[in-house]
This record gives structure tokens, C-alpha cells and sequence, in this order.
């Protein structure tokens, strides 16, 4: 588990993710899917009143989106890496 409060590219090391948008919204950017097979993110908005941008350059976005957004405090998404992008499960 890994607390972010700044802009990131999420990784290997990266799983279950609790966002921090105290200080501004944060953007967290999805790593290609060819890189990684069944990849899993869990994503919360666990602490501040800003939103969390999820972003991919995915063919596939995710679930066909270019970005989804957890606007409300506790809100969380998982993610897994399926074919051409990313899929919510």
C-alpha cells in the first residue's frame, strides 16, 4: 500500500494506491498494458476535498474512456490490465 499526494506514473511496485489531494487534484497515469499481464490497481481518494484523475494512452482506455475521475472523498476504483487497455472490475 502507498500513500501519493503529487502526479504519478504508477508502476510495478504500485497496488493499492491512497490518494492524498490535499494540496490540489492529482493525476495518476496508467502504465501501457503491454508492459504488464493482469495488472491490479486499487485506487482510493482517501484524504482531501480535490478530485483524482486516472489517465491512460491505452487503445483501450479504460472500460473505452481516455480517463475516469474519483471526485468524492472515499471513492475508489480497481483496475485490472485486460487485452488493449485497462478494465474495471
Amino acid at each position: 500500500m502507498e500513500e501519493i499526494s503529487t502526479n504519478t506514473t504508477l508502476g510495478d511496485s504500485h497496488g493499492v494506491v491512497l490518494v492524498d489531494t490535499t494540496l490540489g487534484t492529482v493525476t495518476l497515469s496508467l502504465p501501457d498494458v503491454a508492459d504488464f499481464d493482469e495488472k491490479r490497481y486499487t485506487i482510493k481518494l482517501y484524504k482531501g476535498s480535490n478530485a483524482v484523475t486516472i489517465t491512460t494512452t491505452d487503445i483501450g482506455g479504460i472500460d473505452g474512456n481516455s480517463f475516469i475521475t474519483l471526485p468524492t472523498l472515499y471513492d475508489v476504483v480497481s483496475l485490472i490490465s485486460c487485452e488493449d487497455g485497462w478494465c474495471i472490475i
